[in-house]
């Protein structure tokens, strides 16, 4: 449920540690997206920095990143998973536990369950899980009939409510070296501070938008129901079966045969 703002907030807290360590040559933030090194996967939610040591250097890549995981400790606004690539093309964690169903809740149920004992076997360090890569969302469902009554359909409240959060582009100022879009929305937030915080708000205040009928206006909250509902950001197939995974990286001194065996 991150947006870009909060994520990108949380990113540059990392880069002003990276910038104190001095084998590091220089590195690349990418924003919206999960690390290039695994499934890339793109949201708001993800950042992804890659980083290129000194080849004159003392410390090995390994003892940078053991550095680095400490640093990072304290920032609590994130969730900061350090890890080191290896040579050659990407090839993913060195440690993953697939589960394979149709049922995704319990996919989900058995990849956070698998994500615990990982955490808690010897030798398994940066454990993840794609079950945490889903979000919330809000379902609305209306009441056709109450909105046939009223001369309303789906689409045309589908199309306001789509105006009213992200907005509508209106028309555009014609400027020699490019064109400004006039996008027109409604404020939902009324303390606003800028453009991009007006639909920082809450489903009662989405609920409250006035619709113009026939008759006069109608509260849109008097044809809907809402509930908070599961999103599935990714739903990933293997042999035409639903799949989640929880991965780790191997500490310095143990092998993936041995780690696996300890979760076994």
């Amino acid at each position: 449920g991150s947006t870009l703002f909060q994520t990108d907030i949380a990113t540059r807290a990392v880069e002003e540690i990276i910038y104190e360590i001095p084998e590091v040559e220089s590195f690349v933030t990418t924003i919206g997206q999960s690390s290039t090194f695994s499934q890339g996967t793109v949201d708001q939610k993800f950042a992804n920095i890659t980083i290129n040591l000194k080849k004159d250097r003392k410390r090995t890549s390994t003892d940078v990143v053991l550095d680095l995981r400490k640093l990072v400790e304290p920032i609590t606004t994130a969730t900061i998973h350090v890890t080191e690539p290896t040579n050659g093309p990407p090839v993913g964690a060195a440690v993953v536990i697939k589960f394979l169903g149709d049922n995704l809740d319990d996919l989900e149920k058995s990849a956070e369950k698998a994500e615990e004992i990982l955490k808690n076997t010897q030798g398994a360090v940066e454990v993840t899980t794609s079950a945490k890569e889903n979000s919330a969302e809000f379902a609305i469902t209306l009441d056709k009939t109450k909105a046939t009554e009223l001369g309303l359909n789906s689409t045309l409240i589908a199309q306001t409510l789509r105006g009213a959060v992200h907005g509508i582009t209106a028309t555009k100022i014609k400027k020699q070296d490019k064109d400004i879009d006039v996008v027109v929305k409604v404020a939902l937030n009324e303390e606003y501070t800028s453009a991009h915080n007006t639909n920082e708000t809450t489903i009662e205040s989405i609920r409250g938008l006035s619709l113009p009928t026939q008759n006069g206006s109608v509260l849109l909250g008097s044809l809907i129901t809402t509930s908070l509902e599961k999103e599935n950001s990714v739903i990933r197939h293997e042999g035409r079966l639903r799949i989640t995974t929880t991965q780790s990286d191997i500490a310095p001194g143990s092998t993936a045969k041995e780690v696996v065996a300890r979760f076994k």
